[in-house]
């Protein structure tokens, strides 16, 4: 899992590198230069990132393949301690030795101590994101509707407004896919990095039918339980609805305006444990949206945007790709590693 997410620059970055390199008994230079060459060489090597991502994400075997991996690395007749832990709660990852039980001392019988190099050093990988988002667009009837002020309807600014956002994306890394809702849902396009494709079924949308928001949610989620990238990768969920939740209907009861309000609701509720950020945004009149159910819906640090207008809409799918263009991954870890020359 990661260790942390912040909302910094969207480069990926690796950060500088500082050591300290201490070294004591230094009785020849060549000893002191190998084992610092050697600390360093190890060093290197976890800072690699696959190696990093061993470390922090603690795959399977990662202890046993670190430690095959150092030990290449070492000198014959090299003995080392290596200490990782975590620098944003101190907890120690692992810890790794090639020590004697007995440890090695001066007044040890066959082994003594001949130089002593000791490393202790930050590690930071900050990098992108990968993203997984599923647009999920209102069809219903009323989305043929113009909005107030403006000359095209709803659905032609949620066609514009979708799109622009798609244009954010990052087709070497990110992945978007569609679900439009109307009395139904229907999966438009599945998770795909073919940008121009999923603009293309965007735009083959058509309005009508009522507005079942609970199986759009419900449509997307399992998209995502298929298909979506289970590593390092967010889902996501961006909801368009024009109005009020009316299907499902209660099959024993037509009129219970809650049934199809709590579907969508308990939908969501299944974004959340799967891990989705939902957002969600209502346009056109507010007396004609159920703000309290959308409001109610955001999952996992997602938001809840009011539209009046075209230009609004566009406005938020913008805010919403800066946030989460912006939403790195930061791992940092503290290595402390200790490497003896016995004689």
């Amino acid at each position: 899992m990661r260790v942390v997410e912040a909302m910094i620059t969207c480069l990926i970055m690796i950060s500088g590198l500082t050591a300290s390199i201490y070294l004591s008994s230094v009785y020849t230079v060549t000893e002191s230069a190998e084992l610092e060459k050697a600390g360093m060489n190890i060093i290197t090597l976890l800072d690699k990132s696959e190696v990093f991502k061993e470390i922090v994400n603690r795959r399977d075997n990662w202890e046993s393949n670190l430690k095959l991996l150092i030990e290449s690395l070492l000198p014959a007749d090299t003995f080392y301690n290596l200490t990782i832990r975590s620098a944003l709660d101190g907890q120690v990852i692992g810890t790794f030795s090639n020590l004697p039980e007995q440890g090695l001392t001066v007044s040890h019988d066959s082994v003594s101590i001949k130089t002593t190099a000791t490393i202790s050093m930050p590690l930071k990988k900050r990098e992108y994101v990968p993203l997984d988002t599923i647009l999920v667009i209102d069809v219903s009837g009323s989305m043929n509707d113009k909005l107030p002020g403006d000359e095209s309807t709803k659905l032609d600014a949620a066609k514009e407004a979708a799109k622009a956002f798609i244009d954010f994306l990052n087709a070497t890394r990110d992945r978007v896919g569609v679900v439009s809702f109307s009395t139904t849902a229907r999966l438009e396009c599945g998770l795909t990095d073919n940008f121009a494709e999923a603009k293309s079924r965007i735009d083959g949308l058509s309005a009508g039918g009522w507005t079942n928001i609970g199986d759009g949610i419900y449509t997307a989620n399992d998209e995502f339980d298929l298909n979506g990238r289970k590593e390092d990768t967010l889902w996501v969920i961006i909801l368009l609805s024009d109005g009020k939740a009316n299907r499902p209907q209660n099959p024993d009861d037509p009129d219970d305006e809650e049934y199809p309000r709590n579907y969508a609701l308990n939908a969501s509720k299944e974004s959340s444990a799967m891990g989705i950020r939902l957002y969600t945004i209502g346009l056109g009149a507010k007396s004609d949206i159920d703000e309290d159910l959308l409001k109610e819906m955001v999952t996992n640090g997602g938001k809840y945007y009011y539209a009046p207008s075209a230009s609004d809409l566009t406005d938020i799918y913008t805010m919403i790709a800066q946030d989460l263009m912006f939403t790195i991954k930061c791992d940092i870890i503290i290595i402390e590693l200790t490497i003896m020359r016995a004689r």
